[in-house]
């Protein structure tokens, strides 16, 4: 198990992820982010209609991957 750590960035505003989560692996974090982006998007979606999310994965290491979504309404 490794502490994995999910900092989302919307729309230029970043917040850091203080606490993380132990998750087993790579793939487990992928399935995490999915579903941060899914929630991300909605509230996105609901408040402002558009926008950018990103989140940026780290471990202890430093930086694994991230992921970017972008989402309008139109």
């Amino acid at each position: 198990m490794a502490r994995y750590y999910f900092d989302i960035v919307e729309n230029g505003r970043e917040l850091v992820d203080d606490y993380g989560d132990e998750l087993s692996s790579d793939d487990e974090a992928k399935r995490h982010v999915r579903q941060l982006l899914a929630e991300q998007a909605k509230s996105l979606l609901r408040n402002k209609g558009a926008g950018e999310i990103i989140v940026k994965v780290r471990d202890a290491s430093g930086s694994r991957f991230h992921a970017k979504l972008s989402v309008s309404l139109e």
